[in-house]
């Protein structure tokens, strides 16, 4: 069984002069910073520490406010706790006890102090001394001496017939600098790669100034190295994932806005992680077998967090809200028919149709016009999408428009017997009997055909 987190006899020291932490690095251009580190503990007995038995190493107190540390887990325990149980959201007050702590370690443990108000700055808690810094690093100098050789990112060679892939999400300001913080994510991932420096590993964390907050910063990829889960007392491995296998699918998301938390998900292994604050660090919790959507419910049922994984795709949540409709739950259809939506960037016609077709159903006309109108927007030949829209019309009494929908419906899908029908009805309405019951006689012939 692994030692305890916070056992002081294992972790508040130091082996052989190197400290058991990894990595991170922090820096700031004008108002902007950005903060990357690994998620690695290394054992002073020597036994290398899974990934996600492992730990994060920035944790966001605040919009303002974030804090990184390196080397001992329990003298940072001791910090967080103390900062937890003042509420401490005053930089100056973090700073403060952050320095005391770090002298009553010897030394044991360095931070770096991340705060955007009243200004941004980055201050250094380090080697005996507190000073403002624009570039710092924590951890193994060995480490950070191959994070600076990194020039520029290599070309990711994956083997024959397999296929790798890289999605982040970018940090948004006035001085957003995305081309130097991607260099600092590809520079951080070199170095969690790179077998000689046993030191660091598990995944990059990234946090950035994001629209004057500071937050996780999400991404997607294809890792190589396997990802080991401590699921105690008995322990789940990733069956997928070697360099020679191609990889593995991995995204790191946050979490609802103001939450502080992070998750990770594995999808070959089928099984996620969410970071949460215990004893003041986040330290993981594991949710073996589940899909991407699982994930995200039961997360959301067990936690109170939402996550947003980039593996669950728009088509599932329609599924589901088809599913909540037929079983007359609106409340549920709709909230799966948002998830679609969201899910798709709002590039995609078909999560609006379906948000469309459950805002009918409420009787919720205006908001079913809005997103017909969208999915037309993205798709304007689908015809039973300007055949809905022209109901909604109908029933809001715009029947002009209403006839004009039905009629563009019928010459993108001449025999869409439904059309004939629709058109007929407000025909009808308008008083052109004539109309409708042509209308009514295509519809006929089209169903009988059928």
């Amino acid at each position: 069984m692994l030692p305890r987190f916070g056992d002081k006899t294992l972790y508040g020291r130091r082996q052989d002069g190197v400290r058991s932490m990894s990595l991170v690095v922090a820096q700031q251009w004008d108002s902007m910073i950005v903060v990357v580190g690994d998620t690695h503990l290394v054992d002073p007995y020597g036994d290398r520490i899974g990934p996600l038995q492992g730990i994060v190493k920035t944790r966001i107190l605040a919009d303002h406010l974030c804090i990184s540390f390196a080397g001992s887990l329990y003298w940072a325990e001791v910090a967080f706790r103390e900062l937890d149980q003042g509420a401490v959201q005053d930089v100056n007050t973090a700073i403060e006890i952050l320095g005391r702590i770090h002298r009553e370690s010897n030394q044991a443990v360095d931070f770096l102090v991340a705060s955007s108000k009243p200004k941004p700055l980055l201050t250094q808690i380090k080697d005996g001394g507190v000073r403002t810094v624009v570039v710092s690093w924590l951890g193994s100098a060995r480490a950070f001496a191959r994070f600076q050789a990194v020039t520029s990112p290599a070309p990711r060679q994956g083997p024959i017939g397999t296929v790798s892939f890289e999605m982040y999400r970018l940090p948004e300001g006035p001085h957003a600098h995305n081309e130097d913080y991607a260099a600092l994510l590809h520079r951080m991932r070199t170095v969690i790669e790179a077998s000689d420096v046993p030191e660091v590993g598990g995944f990059v964390i990234p946090i950035g100034l994001h629209k004057e907050r500071f937050e996780y910063m999400d991404y997607a990829t294809v890792l190589t190295h396997p990802i080991r889960f401590d699921l105690m007392p008995t322990e789940f491995v990733v069956p997928f994932g070697t360099a020679a296998e191609g990889g593995y699918g991995f995204n790191l998301m946050s979490g609802t806005q103001g939450s502080g938390s992070l998750a990770v998900y594995a999808l070959q292994g089928r099984c996620g992680a969410v970071f949460l604050s215990r004893d003041g660090i986040l330290r993981p919790i594991v949710f073996p077998n589940v899909s991407p959507v699982e994930f995200e419910d039961q997360t959301s049922q067990q936690l109170g967090i939402r996550f947003g994984c980039m593996f669950s795709t728009p088509h599932e949540f329609v599924t589901r809200a088809m599913e909540r409709l037929e079983a007359s739950d609106l409340d549920g259809a709709l909230r799966e028919a948002e998830r679609a939506v969201n899910r798709s960037n709002k590039r995609e016609p078909e999560p609006y149709r379906c948000r469309a077709i459950v805002y009918a159903t409420r009787g919720e006309i205006e908001l079913a016009l809005e997103d017909f109108s969208s999915a037309l927007d993205l798709d304007k030949t689908h015809a039973p999408t300007w055949d809905n829209r022209g109901l909604a019309l109908a029933r809001l009494g715009r029947l002009d428009e209403a006839k004009s929908d039905f009629s563009r419906a019928l010459e993108i899908q001449p025999d869409y017997a439904r059309g004939y029908r629709h058109r007929a009805m407000v025909a009808r309405l308008e008083g052109d009997e004539h109309q409708a019951l042509s209308d009514e006689a295509a519809a006929h012939a089209i169903e009988t055909d059928a």
